[in-house]
């Protein structure tokens, strides 16, 4: 896919600003109020690459879908992100979704959403819990899918956006720790 470049840059900026935003919103780490700007920005990519990579969009849309359902766009912030994201593909129109990976990423996404709460609330414990945790459905089932349709861009996607959302957290966490010892 010669939209690999674009594709990694894509996921890595997703991973990053919504992380920025769940760190201001969820951990109070002061990045002065720039929280609905970062999401209003991460909405505009999401329909940018919703628009222009067609080959994975199915994957994006079946993640935005699975987040409202699971009720995890639990604040302004957020809110102003996804609501961007679902305005504007829904005012430039979607491109035409293949049903199976939409409804392989939709159903695999709502499960991360689910197993990882119950292992949050302490009813999953032990290493099956903290394997729940990290929410691996998704990339499980976009690495299968990957190999099966030999296009690795659904499986980079999920796995470097991944990668840029744990990367900011350790980042931002040791900005702070540091600043506060």
């Amino acid at each position: 896919m010669k939209e690999l470049p674009l594709v990694l840059t894509i996921a890595s900026s997703l991973g990053f600003l919504t992380k920025l935003v769940d760190l201001e919103v969820d951990e109070k780490i002061d990045l002065k109020g720039l929280s609905s700007l970062f999401a209003l920005i991460y909405g505009l990519i999401m329909v940018f690459a919703i628009r222009t990579l067609l080959e994975i969009s199915s994957l994006i849309l079946a993640v935005i879908i699975a987040v409202v359902a699971a009720g995890k766009v639990d604040n302004f912030h957020h809110g102003i992100g996804v609501g961007t994201a679902l305005a504007g593909t829904l005012i430039l129109g979607s491109p035409s979704i293949n049903p199976v990976p939409f409804f392989l990423f939709l159903s695999t996404a709502l499960l991360d959403e689910i197993v990882s709460d119950l292992a949050d609330m302490g009813k999953l414990t032990g290493r099956l819990g903290s394997f729940f945790k990290i929410r691996p459905f998704l990339e499980l089932s976009a690495f299968a899918y990957s190999l099966y349709t030999k296009h690795i861009e659904f499986w980079m996607f999920i796995f470097l956006y991944d990668v840029s959302y744990q990367l900011t957290s350790r980042i931002f966490r040791s900005r702070i720790t540091h600043q506060v010892t």
